[in-house]
């Protein structure tokens, strides 16, 4: 894996804004400072998946944080997988945040990302849109006003959130367009002992996406979300959307065998069944 990269500095999951505002707010501000103070994830599992994917958490403040994360993550990888510049979701992202666009991305000086290069961008990407997303729920949960005004500021997170997780899915799908080879003889064995400290290496160790799935429980339950609208239910499409994304990436790169994780001897149908269990969260 590519340990030259800077390291991806990212709030603890738990610590994130309760709006987009936050994010706006921190437009245009100074950049992340190298010496932000660190942040320790209790969970040694979170703390090797951070370290895989060559992430730090800071204490530092959380939006300004996810604002330079989103930005960073995206340029880098439209700099080196250019196709990623023909995905308009991720300038949904920018419009939706209300960010200004990223830098001009950087012209490539290399060639084309090979198959553990794509691996690493794509997942950092990833990762700062799963906050976003977390974020975008978290604002819809803590909407206020009465009647008509408190529904149309729930539907403006549910919404965010639902373009968030859309870009989330288009960013795995860059993460894993190499051939099944690379994730064989270089991917999946990086993910084993003695590479990891920690067997099992799997997804479900993301800090990121066990909040994520923390705040759609809480979303899922919350009497706005029962209301039913466009807006919810586009954020329910865009989670079939992600799981079904990952299933096939799954099915690509394992076929019916076993993850890392273990525990069953054919992982697509795990996650099948993971996914769906997940979209009941919102029903």
């Amino acid at each position: 894996m590519e340990c030259h990269i800077p390291l991806l500095v990212l709030a603890p999951p738990d610590r994130l804004p309760a709006g987009f505002d936050a994010l706006r707010a921190a437009t245009g501000t100074a950049p992340v400072p190298p010496d932000a103070p660190a942040h320790v994830l209790p969970d040694p599992r979170e703390a090797a998946y951070d370290a895989y994917f060559r992430v730090r958490r800071s204490s530092h403040r959380p939006a300004e944080l996810l604002a330079a994360a989103l930005r960073e993550t995206l340029r880098a990888v439209r700099a080196r997988l250019p196709e990623a510049a023909d995905e308009p979701v991720f300038d949904e992202v920018l419009a939706a945040l209300g960010l200004t666009g990223p830098p001009e991305a950087a012209p490539l000086t290399a060639a084309p990302a090979d198959g553990p290069a794509r691996w690493l961008h794509g997942h950092r990407l990833f990762f700062a849109l799963i906050q976003a997303t977390t974020v975008g729920v978290a604002e819809a949960l803590h909407a206020t006003g009465p009647g008509t005004a408190g529904r149309e500021a729930a539907d403006r997170g549910a919404a965010s959130a639902a373009v968030c997780l859309r870009a989330g899915t288009a960013a795995l799908r860059i993460a894993s367009d190499f051939p099944a080879t690379d994730y064989e003889e270089l991917i999946r064995p990086s993910m084993e002992p003695p590479h990891q400290p920690v067997p099992g290496f799997s997804g479900l160790w993301s800090a990121d996406h066990r909040v994520l799935i923390d705040q759609l429980r809480t979303w899922g339950r919350s009497p706005r979300a029962r209301e039913g609208s466009a807006a919810g239910r586009a954020l329910r499409a865009a989670l079939e959307e992600a799981y079904a994304a990952h299933v096939g990436v799954c099915r690509r790169f394992v076929g019916t065998g076993p993850s890392l994780l273990g525990g069953s001897p054919d992982a697509p149908a795990t996650l099948a069944e993971l996914g769906a269990a997940r979209r009941r969260l919102l029903n």
